[in-house]
């Protein structure tokens, strides 16, 4: 076992000696208190309307003896809070050039100590003529209860959310990882989706009151609710644009493009103070009506058409995607504000884990085709005796060569030839002479290998093409050092016949004349080496 498995166990076992431990002591030992998630109580209130108004009044109780803190979400509207017609808190009464509503805003506001008895009164005040948000539920107790109340009431959605900005994090972080893989001007799915997750993920925390805490400012908190809701379906469009292969899917761009288009339009709109994005929300929810409409209509088509691309494969997400965005609309239509749903992060989750765990499948197999391709092209240039590049490498390399802009300027060739092969094979097996290649390529690659490519391109002929100049003499002279080496543990006879050349403009009219000439002098040589073997 190596030292990685050992302090694995290691941890496994401490591990689980803690939570044994822990779990002996929380049985034997009774707790001193109880931590109380939101011990906030609902205050019995009356109202009434007033207008535009709505006005909650109720009589304090006796807890208000001591500082207390009323909760409560305000949508639109602007809010004022007083103690027997003293003001103890005010939020959105400043006017504004970019806007009349002040966002939607939970409110943890302090009633001082000693109130008790007297009367409080809620006034908020719609800044949409027939427009009130939500139904306003005041709770009242310690700013810490408020503060746990409004935590307890967002944490499974703060908790859905979480996971989705991982997922998107993990996709951006895949898209970088894989961007080699791509080309330039490729948009990646990944990225797209990695965007889309953060983006409406935002959204969701943001309408749930958890950015509250992050930007504590209800006008700007407006804008980035907006926004958000604008820009989530753009990368979910564009991720549909990239995977689809059908004619069908030049409409996500379009779709896309639209939904920038409206924000800047209704952006434009609530900055020249003609009317608020708010009142122009029904045309947003228009197209995202539409954009579903469209997904549904579309990926079945793809699907009948092209049954194995990748937009056919991943319609049941989007079919969930899309039908969990419709509920999220539908519910905010009934409801009206009342409370945040869950319909779209839930169907957003679902809808990231089926299509990220089939990305990753995708991506997967994409990499073992370009494996299995980069295989078979080894083999294809690859000799299998000796591991050497083979003739079609070799034929590959020489027109790389002649159409490569700077020719064969400085280009040197190294031909070897085995000599006594039939002898070796004849009286020794063709198992050493396999032997007897083997290690001729093993001298070649001692002295050769790092400054250029050897090939095998015949039974027991080799060519050496440099990568540039070489000291031709000091190698020739090496390798007849580890032949002469060779001789001596090997029972048959061993020698290489050689010849070189580098390429002269003067003398050569291409690069095949300078193998020319070194074939020439490998024959020289190979010819002196048998005279010397004869004598």
């Amino acid at each position: 076992m190596n030292a990685g498995k050992k302090l694995m166990t290691c941890f496994c076992a401490v591990l689980a000696a803690g939570i044994f431990f822990l779990a002996w002591y929380a049985l034997g030992h009774k707790p001193d208190a109880r931590l109380n998630f939101g011990g906030t109580a609902p205050l019995e209130q009356e109202m009434r309307e007033d207008g535009n108004r709505r006005l909650y009044t109720a009589v304090l109780p006796e807890a208000f003896e001591s500082a207390q803190s009323l909760l409560f979400k305000s949508t639109h509207e602007k809010v004022e809070i007083f103690v027997d017609n003293e003001t103890v808190y005010t939020y959105g009464m400043e006017t504004s050039r970019l806007g009349k509503s002040p966002g939607t805003y939970w409110h943890v506001a302090a009633i001082p100590a000693k109130s008790a008895g007297k009367t409080l009164t809620v006034r908020l005040t719609t800044v949409y003529d027939h427009f009130y948000g939500s139904e306003t539920r005041i709770r009242y107790g310690s700013r810490g209860d408020c503060i746990l109340t409004l935590v307890r009431g967002f944490l499974p959605v703060l908790v859905l959310n979480c996971i989705i900005i991982a997922v998107g994090l993990i996709s951006l972080f895949l898209h970088f990882v894989t961007l080699k893989r791509k080309e330039k001007r490729e948009l990646g799915s990944f990225l797209c989706i990695g965007l889309f997750s953060l983006t409406i993920a935002l959204w969701s925390l943001r309408q749930c009151g958890f950015l509250q805490f992050l930007i504590p400012n209800g006008r700007v908190l407006y804008f980035v609710d907006l926004h958000l809701f604008f820009l989530f379906p753009v990368p979910l469009n564009l991720f549909i644009y990239t995977i689809c292969r059908s004619r069908y899917k030049k409409g996500f761009a379009f779709l896309a493009a639209a939904y920038l288009i409206e924000m800047a339009s209704e952006t434009a709109l609530q900055i020249l103070g003609i009317l608020d994005i708010f009142e122009m929300l029904r045309t947003i929810h228009a197209l995202m009506l539409l954009n579903a409409l469209y997904t549904f209509w579309a990926v079945h088509k793809e699907g009948k058409e092209e049954t194995d691309s990748m937009g056919s494969r991943i319609r049941v997400p989007l079919y969930v995607l899309m039908a969990f965005g419709i509920l999220e609309m539908i519910s905010y239509y009934i409801r009206l504000f009342d409370d945040i749903s869950i319909f779209l992060p839930t169907g957003t989750m679902v809808f990231i884990v089926m299509l990220i765990w089939m990305q990753v499948k995708e991506y997967y197999r994409n990499m073992l085709e370009e494996q299995k391709v980069l295989y078979y092209e080894k083999l294809a240039n690859t000799d299998l005796l000796t591991g050497a590049y083979n003739r079609n490498a070799y034929e590959n390399a020489l027109k790389r060569l002649e159409e490569s802009q700077d020719g064969p300027q400085g280009q040197g060739v190294v031909l070897f030839d085995l000599n006594n092969m039939k002898r070796i094979n004849d009286n020794y097996g063709h198992d050493k002479g396999d032997e007897a290649i083997r290690r001729c390529y093993e001298c070649i690659l001692s002295v050769f290998g790092e400054k250029g490519r050897c090939y095998r391109i015949g039974g027991d002929e080799f060519v050496f093409l440099s990568g540039g100049e070489l000291d031709m003499e000091r190698c020739i002279g090496r390798f007849e050092e580890l032949v002469e080496e060779s001789k001596k543990s090997l029972e048959f006879p061993f020698s290489v016949a050689h010849g070189y050349a580098v390429f002269d403009g003067g003398r050569d009219g291409d690069f095949r004349d300078t193998i020319r000439r070194s074939d020439a002098m490998m024959y020289m040589d190979k010819k002196a080496k048998k005279r010397a073997m004869e004598i």
